[in-house]
């Protein structure tokens, strides 16, 4: 893979990581999330891409994320685009944006910043 895709991939998730993060801050709380719909549909919709990207990052370049669950996240991917009709549990959603997403951006912009500055 060409550094210029891997550089695209980053720079996708990093802003996905944000918008996630934005959203997460929009909704306030717990309750708020489960109360707007809409919100929902983009956090899912967001994960779901983000998730997706992170899948098109060369293993040598996961390798080089430490700590980093990367099978977890493809299998976030998986519930995200197969559990339709309800099947998707708004309490993992949340904890997954609240509690893992801000150690995953911490990481993917630490290595982002030393290898494309």
């Amino acid at each position: 893979m060409r550094t210029g895709e891997e550089k695209i991939y980053l720079l996708y998730i990093l802003d996905a990581l944000e918008k996630l993060s934005a959203l997460a801050a929009d909704a306030a709380n717990k309750e708020a999330f489960y109360s707007n719909w809409i919100v929902q549909d983009a956090v899912i919709r967001r994960l779901h891409t983000m998730a997706e990207t992170t899948q098109r990052l060369s293993e040598q370049t996961r390798s080089r994320i430490p700590h980093v669950a990367w099978e977890d996240i493809a299998g976030l991917r998986n519930i995200l685009v197969h559990g339709y009709l309800g099947t998707i549990d708004l309490e993992t959603v949340w904890g997954i944006v609240t509690g893992i997403l801000p150690e995953f951006e911490t990481a993917v912009r630490h290595y982002y910043q030393r290898h494309y500055g």
